[in-house]
């Protein structure tokens, strides 16, 4: 009872702390979601989908994804908390089996208090391996009272009872053992493990606060991403949209139409922003200001050869048919220099996936091998944090030797 009310005054506290700092949150939050919509529309990414991803609508979309993955962050410490329950259940069994009681008991101690047929059953086993018998009668009873039709429980309360000389009683629980022998149950009345809210409550909402403040931020890092992704596509056709408004200008069109033909036959994203320089120089027929917005949207080497190429034609007066033809060679030259150089790296490469790779591998054969020494690692909880720890300096591993391995050219 001290419990609930404790967490119901910290629950009124952290409601009156989000009503007090309610309009400042909300303005962050607007301001936040803001800053996605322009930046997903600088990459043109508003007009793939049916749905505008404007600020009203973002603000919706993040908001279902934060309350989704809270759910699950608050439902994980109960679901992990029932498959420790379970493995610490089967693991109690195999060492009763073998005749090893005080394992048995010691893995079981800490779950005595829970209303689960299955450990007090073990718990029983275990005591009267141990020569416990008033604790094992105590534990067996309580097995019976919370699923009557268990077999098994009657039956090994038959065999104390015996050892303890209690024959009348002895022969009452071997009657109803062989009475409930057909009987079967679910899994759920077996292990008696039922979801509670209040169960590990400070871990669900932490686990929960934890998951929606990752999704909260996640843009932050995808929208790099795919910044990145697009820059590097529109490096890749770069070349090939060289080579038709070299063809367009040879042909006799003017640049607006050469762009306008590069815009037709091109996918995006180089077709997005030659759309771009074209719109804008329309608008201002000022192509040197249209053409350095370009450079800085897409800052790769091979555009700025591009750029101040066409910018020094226009200062110089070359053929412009000529000197697309000229950066189409070289861009194509630079593509076969990276390649080799990408080709001889590439044992570097496959080293570091192989080293990152094996620590990994060795922990599941590790896990196979001797599953009860290494349970630990996932079982405890300085284990998941070792574990945790191991995984990060892995990855940091991983990411130094790929670092080293890249070379620009």
């Amino acid at each position: 009872m001290k419990l609930i009310i404790f967490f119901g005054l910290l629950f009124c506290i952290i409601l009156l702390l989000i009503f007090a700092l309610y309009n400042d949150i909300k303005k962050r939050y607007h301001s936040y979601c803001k800053s996605i919509s322009s930046q997903l529309s600088d990459m043109f990414i508003d007009r793939i989908y049916t749905c505008p991803l404007n600020q009203k609508n973002i603000q919706k979309i993040l908001l279902t994804i934060m309350i989704f993955f809270g759910g699950i962050g608050f439902f994980i410490p109960g679901t992990y908390s029932q498959i420790e329950i379970k493995y610490a259940c089967n693991k109690a069994m195999k060492h009763n089996s073998v005749g090893q009681y005080h394992e048995s008991y010691q893995t079981l101690k800490h779950y005595i208090a829970l209303n689960s047929p299955i450990i007090q059953h073990e718990i029983g086993v275990a005591c009267m391996g141990l020569s416990r018998y008033d604790q094992a009668e105590s534990s067996f009873k309580s097995a019976i009272k919370l699923l009557p039709q268990y077999s098994k429980a009657h039956y090994n309360l038959s065999l104390l009872y015996k050892i303890k000389g209690k024959d009348l009683k002895a022969s009452f629980e071997q009657t109803r053992a062989k009475e409930t022998s057909g009987i079967s149950f679910n899994e759920k009345d077996y292990y008696g493990i039922s979801f509670s809210f209040f169960d590990k409550i400070v871990l669900r909402i932490l686990f929960a606060i934890c998951f929606m403040l990752l999704i909260l931020t996640a843009p932050k890092w995808i929208i790099p991403l795919l910044k990145k992704r697009r820059i590097r596509k529109y490096d890749e056709q770069l070349s090939n949209g060289l080579m038709i408004l070299s063809s367009s200008l040879a042909g006799g069109l003017t640049v607006p139409d050469a762009i306008q033909v590069a815009i037709k036959e091109t996918p995006a994203p180089f077709s997005q922003e030659v759309g771009n320089v074209l719109s804008k120089y329309l608008i201002k027929p000022d192509l040197v200001s249209a053409l350095r917005h370009l450079e800085k949207r897409m800052p790769t080497i091979d555009n700025k050869i591009f750029v101040s190429a066409i910018i020094i034609q226009r200062g110089t007066g070359i053929d412009l048919v000529q000197l697309f033809d000229i950066i189409y060679h070289t861009i194509e030259e630079r593509k076969r220099i990276k390649k080799k150089i990408k080709g001889m790296m590439a044992s570097t490469q496959v080293q570091a996936n192989t080293l990152a790779v094996l620590p990994v591998g060795m922990g599941f054969m590790m896990n196979y091998a001797i599953p009860d020494i290494f349970c630990v690692m996932y079982t405890t909880i300085p284990g998941i944090i070792l574990l945790i720890l191991m995984i990060l300096m892995d990855l940091g591993g991983l990411y130094w030797m790929m670092k080293i391995s890249k070379i620009k050219v």
